[in-house]
């Protein structure tokens, strides 16, 4: 599905700032997997959402997709809004995944690829009725809101209408930046619960960073740990069913000899 060969990136190369955030990275994953991502603050996380979206470019390495026909396509050095057409990415702020001064069904439209024809699109009582249909799934009782500015709804609203519309444009990889770290436990519950059922009923391949280890045991087929730029825990099937935190520690230290002291992931 997607791949990430030897990636490497530099930030300050050459200077006495040089900064290696990513180091030789090897990752694959297959259709359908939900990866979830920990590490302390600093250990390449974010760089590496950073490397797959395009958001940074990469010193030396490879990152490729490949379609559901096989067809491989090299994206290292493609742009990052021409590959936001196949990857979503949703970050930890609630409030940048809407346009706020713009109607909820508005939102809706813009983030829906399918019937579109050049510039047209036509929201029609069938269309609308379609809307209210995906926004009752949310459980935040807005459906009869759609044509409410978006600005209007709570942080929590917010996310989850992020996530409904980010599902709704059919990425081939979804990348989940801490997607429920800025919310109330309630909020952060719901929206966690709609991303396993969504991940789940439509086969999507997911990325998810988190500092919430009970989430990140209890999330997904596999878990990666990253620590200065590698990928040091690479934990799946069975295996990741039945681990714990005592185990990531005990892990952790027979990888790197030292404590994992990472007070976020382990007050979690």
């Amino acid at each position: 599905m997607i791949a990430l060969n030897d990636v490497h990136v530099i930030f300050a190369k050459g200077t006495p700032d040089e900064n290696h955030a990513l180091r030789g990275v090897n990752l694959q994953l297959d259709k359908g997997d939900f990866v979830t991502v920990i590490g302390s603050n600093g250990a390449g996380k974010s760089t590496l959402f950073n490397a797959i979206a395009g958001t940074y470019p990469v010193d030396s390495g490879t990152i490729t997709l490949t379609g559901a026909d096989g067809h491989v396509l090299d994206i290292t050095r493609e742009s990052e809004f021409k590959r936001a057409r196949r990857i979503g990415r949703i970050f930890q702020n609630p409030l940048i995944g809407t346009a706020g001064n713009m109607a909820l069904e508005d939102n809706l439209v813009i983030c829906e690829k399918k019937g579109f024809r050049g510039l047209t699109y036509t929201l029609n009582h069938k269309k609308r009725a379609e809307y209210r249909e995906k926004i009752k799934r949310l459980g935040l009782g807005i459906e009869g809101r759609l044509r409410d500015n978006v600005g209007l709804f709570s942080g929590g609203q917010r996310q989850a209408l992020t996530l409904l519309m980010t599902v709704m444009s059919r990425p081939e990889i979804l990348l989940l930046d801490e997607h429920t770290a800025a919310l109330d436990p309630v909020n952060a519950e719901l929206v966690m619960n709609l991303t396993r059922e969504f991940a789940r009923e439509q086969n999507l391949t997911v990325l998810m960073i988190t500092h919430n280890m009970k989430h990140a045991l209890e999330t997904g087929n596999r878990l990666l740990m990253m620590d200065g730029g590698e990928i040091i825990l690479d934990i799946a099937g069975g295996e990741k069913q039945n681990l714990t935190l005592a185990d990531i520690q005990e892990r952790f230290r027979a990888a790197k000899h030292r404590e994992l002291e990472n007070d976020e992931m382990l007050l979690s």
